[in-house]
Formats: C-alpha cells, sequence, structure tokens
C-alpha cells in the first residue's frame, strides 16, 4: 500500500495529504526536478541506471508514459507505475495549485505559487502571479462584482504592472499599456462586451486551462510538464519521418508509430492524367479546395472555372464570368462554400458555388488587385493591390471594416491559422506583420531582395 511519502507523486493518496513545507516543496536534487524513492520492489538497481539504452533520461521518461497514462484515461495503470518505480509525474503541491487555478480557488493558488519553486527568477515568478491575478480580475467582472475586481486591480495589478517587464510580458503586441487596458474594461456594460474588448473566453475551464499553458511557459518543464507532452513528442517524431521520406511517397499509405516511413519512387505523381483545356487563354492561377474535391481556374480570358477533380478527366461544372480584365488570384474560403477573384480590373469577386453566381463585386482599390486571403471563420477576408493599400471585408455585408496602408505595393499577404495576425510581402523589401485583433502593425522585417509569395502552416 502506498505509504504517500513521495513528494513527486500524484495519487489520490498524496493530493489529498495536508501541506506542509517539509513535504510540500520539490526536490531540486537532481537536474530534472523529480524524486526517485525506492519502494518494497526492489528496484533500487533499475533507479540507478539513469539513463535507458538510448540515452534516454529514465526518470523522465517515466514521468512523461506517467502523464500519458492519465491522459488517456488509464489512471489506474499510471499509479501502479508510480508505485513501482518511484517516480512520479507531479509533486503533491503542483497538483494542488492546478486543481486551485482550475477550480478558481484564486487565493489558494497565489498562496502555493511561491512555495512551487519553479521559477528561475523572481521577476518570472512575479510575471506568473499577473497572470493569476489578471483571470481572477476579469472572472469578478463577468461575475458582476465589480468592487472586488477594483480591488484586485489597486491592490494586486497596480503594483505587478509598476514594472515594465511585467507589463510586457502579458501581451507585447498590444499598443496601449496593460494596466490603461485592464483599467477601461472595468467599463464594460456586460459580460459579452467584456470578453470581446478583453479577448477572453469567459470564466470556465477552458479560459483556466489557458491560464494553465501561460504559467507553463514561465516555469521550469520539469516542475509543471507541458501537456500532452510525450503524445506531442511522437507527434514530432512523426512529421519528420512524413518530412525525410516525403509522405506521401512511401510504401506506407499511413504513418504508424510502429515502423518508420520509407520512400518509394513508384508513388511519385510522373504521369499525366488530364489535361485541362477550356480556358481561351493563358492561365495564371490555380488552387484546389480545402477538402480538395474542386479545383479552381484564373485565367487572363477573364473567367474564372470550376473543375471536379473526383473524376478522371476533372469535369468543368461552372464558369464565373464578370471581370473586365485578366485574372491573377483566387483564394477558396475555409469551409469551401465561396471563392474570391482578383486581378488586373482593379476589382474583387466574391463568388457562391453552392449557386454558382457572385454575391460581391468589390471595387475600393485603385490599381490592380494582386492577392487576397481568408480568414479562418469564412467570414472575413482581405484584399491587397499594388495601390498599396490592404482592405479587410465583411463577407456577408460585402463592406470594408479597416484599411491597412502599406509602404509598397502588395505582392502576396497570408493570414496566420488562428486569424490574429496577417504577413504581408511587398515591394519595398520588406515582410510586415500585423495584429489583426487591435488592428496594428507589429513589426517590419528588412530583406535585400523583394519577396514575392508568402504561405502559412
Amino acid at each position: 500500500m502506498h505509504d504517500g511519502t513521495n513528494p513527486e507523486c500524484t495519487c489520490e493518496s498524496c493530493s489529498n495529504r495536508p501541506s506542509s513545507n517539509k513535504h510540500n516543496k520539490i526536490d531540486t536534487s537532481l537536474s530534472n526536478g523529480s524524486s526517485l524513492i525506492p519502494n518494497g520492489n526492489n528496484n533500487s538497481q533499475q533507479m540507478h541506471d539513469e539513463f535507458t539504452a538510448n540515452g534516454l533520461s529514465r526518470v523522465e521518461l517515466v514521468r512523461l508514459i506517467e502523464q500519458a497514462l492519465h491522459e488517456i484515461g488509464y489512471s489506474k495503470a499510471a499509479e501502479m507505475l508510480e508505485k513501482e518505480s518511484g517516480i512520479c509525474a507531479l509533486s503533491p503541491i503542483v497538483v494542488q495549485f492546478r486543481s486551485a487555478v482550475l477550480n478558481a480557488d484564486w487565493n489558494l493558488a497565489d498562496k502555493l505559487l511561491p512555495e512551487l519553486n519553479a521559477f528561475e527568477s523572481d521577476v518570472q515568478q512575479q510575471k506568473a502571479r499577473a497572470v493569476l491575478c489578471e483571470q481572477k480580475y476579469l472572472e469578478l467582472l463577468e461575475s458582476g462584482d465589480s468592487e472586488s475586481a477594483l480591488n484586485v486591480l489597486q491592490n494586486d495589478l497596480a503594483p505587478l504592472h509598476s514594472t515594465k517587464v511585467v507589463q510586457e510580458a502579458c501581451d507585447g503586441s498590444r499598443n496601449r499599456p496593460e494596466l490603461h487596458r485592464l483599467t477601461l474594461l472595468l467599463m464594460c456594460r456586460s459580460a459579452e462586451e467584456l470578453k470581446e474588448r478583453a479577448v477572453w473566453r469567459g470564466s470556465g475551464i477552458e479560459s483556466r486551462s489557458e491560464v494553465i499553458h501561460k504559467l507553463q511557459a514561465l516555469m521550469r518543464s520539469s516542475v509543471l510538464l507541458p501537456d500532452s507532452r510525450l503524445e506531442s513528442l511522437l507527434g514530432n517524431a512523426l512529421d519528420i519521418q512524413k518530412q525525410n521520406a516525403m509522405f506521401p511517397y512511401t510504401l506506407q499509405t499511413q504513418p504508424s508509430l510502429l515502423e518508420n516511413l520509407s520512400f518509394s519512387k513508384h508513388k511519385l505523381p510522373c504521369k499525366e492524367i488530364a489535361v485541362l483545356t477550356k480556358h481561351s487563354d493563358e492561365v495564371w492561377f490555380v488552387q484546389f479546395s480545402h477538402n480538395g474535391k474542386y479545383l479552381a481556374s484564373a485565367s487572363k480570358d477573364r473567367t474564372v472555372r470550376i473543375w471536379d477533380t473526383r473524376s478522371v478527366p476533372f469535369q468543368n461544372i461552372a464558369v464565373f464570368n464578370g471581370h473586365t480584365e485578366s485574372l491573377s488570384y483566387l483564394s477558396w474560403s475555409p469551409d469551401d462554400s465561396m471563392l474570391l477573384s482578383c486581378g488586373n480590373d482593379r476589382a474583387v469577386c466574391l463568388w457562391e458555388l453552392s449557386s454558382s453566381s457572385r454575391k460581391h463585386t468589390l471595387t475600393k482599390h485603385a490599381e490592380g488587385v494582386t492577392c487576397c486571403a481568408w480568414l479562418p471563420d469564412s467570414t472575413q477576408f482581405v484584399t491587397g493591390g499594388t495601390d498599396r493599400n490592404i482592405h479587410l471585408w465583411n463577407a456577408d455585408s460585402g463592406s470594408c471594416t479597416h484599411t491597412f496602408v502599406q509602404g509598397g505595393r502588395i505582392n502576396d499577404l497570408a493570414i496566420t491559422p488562428d486569424g490574429t495576425k496577417m504577413v504581408v510581402l511587398c515591394s519595398e523589401k520588406k515582410i510586415t506583420v500585423y495584429n489583426l485583433i487591435e488592428r496594428v502593425k507589429v513589426y517590419e522585417i528588412q530583406e535585400t531582395e523583394n519577396s514575392t509569395s508568402v504561405s502559412m502552416s
């Protein structure tokens, strides 16, 4: 039976044990932050073998396996491994701290924070406390307890944000001081307005889990393991295999943890299966839909053609007419329900695939339109042109909601997968990054030559 003396154990008996400085301090005598405590299984020789045959730390490996077992639902197996190995994934105080954060026990979380012994410096610890206090402040505001929220702002957040380093740590991309931004949230008239202005999910497990993730970036990883760490490592290993073996041109049809991928030259696409000849002039741009069912092509003949790729040869199922000059760019909406087309006639056309009809013709650009890109929710998109302007559009109304003025002609642009940033290439040999939430320029990268294309993974 587990005696509950292991300072690294996460089992129920340890988690419920009353806190004390003697047992809740994390043992940092080992470089990985974990304790090895022999038990009745006489496995001391195994514990003295610090590394596996492949050079991996035995302690780190066991901790990750235990974490993975808990995450995929095999908690009893994880507890058995803890008992046999004498190695535990997290210390009781870390388990207690995580529970306090996830259950919004902010006073307990604030009390336990300095006892974690998890930070490289006092500055890092202060940054972590600022993260906790901000979440507490937002949850109090959402609940309507403005008086308590104001108390947290004045007595906790204000002193923390008096130092520049803590202010920058909370969100260096914002264009006004963080404390001022938090103060303005007191004026929100509803919970929905608060969440929108704070760019916050609201109180609950999702936003509190984000707090844990922010804290993980500030703490030593040996103390608070990143979530799903083993799964993340295995995923990265598969990605490297796929890259090295040129997947999907491999003997295997799917990647597997059980074997290495093997490249097969016979899988390379080296045979022509179709020639599409419906356009009457040069084809300047093609793009597959995200689901792979359709191909869109744009031509100098001023038309857009939609091809069904599910049969060979591809079938031309729609022709979009509406432009007066040659076309140079296309972009499918993330849900594949709409398509943008643009070119030398200064117009941007928004087409609906279901009806093969034109929903909007947008003519705000003063010169040719060179590129366009969607935000991930399929409700907004951006367009860039040689007039040096980038317009942000509402797809439903067709209205321009904001204009970014760039220094040079726009060569290409792309949106990050989370929809928060836009990367722009222009003729001034610059890469510019914009914050789409605040609608401000974040930074620029000066190049020695022009870049002509950009794509986000």
